[in-house]
């Protein structure tokens, strides 16, 4: 126990080189721990308030910055963003059709003034239109 206290404590140098170790999985805590029990309790809770907060805070900070990076330069990627662009585009469309084909009632593939009247004076179907950013007056012009 003695000669571990000197090995892995004695020095400052030493110490930060254990203790580094003992977060990059370089040798294993109870090595490093054992001697510990032998001169205070208090440094055993010490060590091990130090891997906690290394490991779930400082570590998970860091994981944090490069996963925000990835992501970041995922967004500004052109062909991500044409993508993304065509997926939108091809929701926004099936999003009409959808509500074309429910107020299409005579099945006729087309919109009469009549069916076209139900969408503009239902409430959900309106607020189904603001919610695609289509106002009322906009979806009358569209139907001329």
């Amino acid at each position: 126990v003695e000669a571990d206290i000197v090995a892995y404590w004695c020095t400052l140098d030493a110490s930060m080189f254990t203790l580094f170790m003992s977060i990059s999985g370089g040798i294993s805590w109870s090595e490093v721990l054992l001697p510990l029990w032998e001169v205070s309790f208090f440094l055993v809770v010490t060590f091990v308030a130090y891997i906690a907060f290394t490991v779930f805070a400082v570590l998970n900070v860091v994981t944090g910055v490069f996963c925000h990076s990835a992501i970041d330069s995922a967004q500004k990627n052109p062909d991500v963003i044409a993508q993304a662009l065509i997926a939108n585009q091809r929701q926004y469309v099936e999003n009409i059709q959808r509500l074309f084909c429910q107020v299409d009632v005579d099945k006729s593939l087309s919109i009469t003034w009549t069916e076209f009247e139900r969408i503009i004076n239902d409430a959900d179907n309106r607020a189904f239109l603001a919610a695609l950013e289509i106002e009322a007056m906009d979806a009358w012009t569209l139907f001329k």
